[in-house]
């Protein structure tokens, strides 16, 4: 069995196997795509890594050397649909063609010296990511035949695909023929490993998983757009590449380091990003200006081992894997798998960078689940920290005079201090006035975002 287990877990304590879905090259991570017209039925996206397996294990995988060939199961995505009510008829319906016309990207020296020694560790390993287990086919040299990951925005009816030497931005309106907008390759990235949208889908951020997770890449003499973020902007279907981001924090030897598995942190008018980075910590961005991508919070636990640690006979120094594999936010808080010493949850606290009414904001998002790899729409009900947050972001970035500023705090405090008609009829006013505000501010998109959430506050006080 090399593929998709599903299972039915409606009783925790006792979990049952409903379907095997073998697939033709196994599955290193899938992603969820509900049908956008049937709620009764999903697709998974499944990234399998490895080479084409043998019809003695998976009937009807076919193996070639011509990405266009549409019977090739190597340069593909399988896509298995499963009826909710019928999990057990799960199947693969059909592969997504995405990487089709896909040339080798360009690599820098460094990065042709990465994934050489990512091989090695393949081959001391065993081979489980270079050639098929069972004698299949070994990687051909050409463009992208998978991703390592592939992250879905259904609301917006976007995949990412970060496809170790390309990012791929992908229209699935329609989920059982997705169609390739636009790839972007880069010589500073090593592996394009996963991604996260911006709440609009204006901008996609890609990590880069430099040394495979166990090197320490984030030292003071490592690359600083090797093994962090690029941020791309989106128009009309096509990306384009803007900043990069790393921890600026450097970490020491014997710290495994780099940008790993994140997603968004809900504050109005930002665009923040919570993510791991191993022995790294866990870290908030701000990617909210494209060009210049910076760090807003973190938390570093330091490093597993100590420098004194004996070396290997083979001379390498010797250290603990470990650090924050992924963090993630729900619903007021930041949970992170950390490899090495337990599962962590943190608080947020306010700073010069976030204030506390951003972090009040963010409480206001509830979400009854969360899957990364489906990245949620999410929405801020009317309410004063929303509004207050825009006014903080002013004050921040002197977007607004500091009279206005203070005059509108004034007039908010009052109308929290009211109820009903009284306070509708006071936010009512201070729209007005904020939106005349517009044209005079250095910030026009914050203030004119400021007078929307005070006019549907008014609207809701009555």
């Amino acid at each position: 069995m090399e593929g998709v287990r599903i299972f039915d877990v409606s009783n925790p304590h006792d979990p049952k196997l409903i379907k095997n879905v073998q697939t033709c090259k196994g599955s290193h991570t899938h992603t969820l795509v509900p049908d956008p017209k049937d709620k009764n039925i999903v697709y998974l996206y499944v990234s399998g890594l490895q080479g084409i397996r043998q019809d003695s294990t998976a009937y009807g995988c076919k193996s070639s050397d011509d990405p266009a060939d549409p019977t090739n199961s190597l340069y593909r995505l399988d896509v298995i649909k499963v009826p909710l009510n019928h999990p057990e008829q799960a199947a693969v319906v059909t592969g997504a063609r995405i990487f089709t016309g896909l040339g080798v990207a360009p690599e820098s020296e460094m990065r042709k010296e990465a994934m050489a020694a990512r091989a090695a560790a393949r081959g001391n390993r065993g081979g489980r990511g270079g050639a098929a287990r069972g004698g299949g086919e070994a990687p051909i040299a050409t463009g992208p035949r998978n991703c390592h990951d592939v992250t879905a925005y259904p609301a917006m009816h976007l995949l990412a695909g970060a496809c170790a030497s390309y990012g791929l931005l992908v229209d699935i309106s329609n989920p059982l023929h997705p169609v390739r907008l636009d790839a972007k390759s880069d010589t500073n990235f090593s592996l394009w490993h996963t991604a996260v949208f911006s709440n609009d889908g204006s901008k996609v951020v890609f990590t880069d998983e430099w040394g495979g997770g166990t090197g320490p890449m984030c030292q003071a003499t490592s690359m600083m757009e090797m093994g962090g973020n690029t941020v791309l902007t989106i128009k009309n279907g096509k990306m384009t590449e803007r900043g990069f981001f790393k921890i600026p924090s450097a970490q020491t030897p014997q710290e495994n380091c780099v940008s790993h598995n994140g997603g968004l942190l809900p504050v109005p008018g930002r665009d923040l990003m919570v993510q791991g980075w191993y022995q790294g910590g866990i870290d908030i961005s701000d990617f909210t200006d494209p060009d210049h991508p910076y760090e807003v919070a973190y938390f570093d636990r330091g490093p597993i081992d100590t420098p004194d640690d004996t070396a290997h006979a083979s001379g390498r120094s010797r250290y603990t894997i470990g650090g924050s594999w992924g963090a993630y936010y729900w619903n007021g808080y930041i949970y992170s798998s950390e490899l090495a010493r337990g599962f962590d949850v943190y608080q947020l606290v306010p700073t010069d960078k976030l204030s506390a009414n951003e972090i009040a904001a963010a409480k206001l998002v509830r979400y009854e689940q969360y899957n990364p790899q489906s990245q949620p729409h999410y929405t801020f009900p009317p309410a004063f920290p929303v509004i207050r947050s825009y006014l903080d972001q002013l004050g921040r970035d002197n977007g607004l005079s500091e009279d206005r500023r203070s005059s509108i705090d004034q007039t908010l405090t009052k109308a929290e201090g009211q109820s009903g008609a009284a306070r509708g009829a006071t936010l009512r006013k201070l729209a007005s006035q904020v939106e005349k505000d517009v044209s005079g501010a250095t910030d026009k998109t914050r203030v004119r975002a400021m007078a929307h959430e005070i006019s549907r506050l008014a609207a809701v006080s009555k």
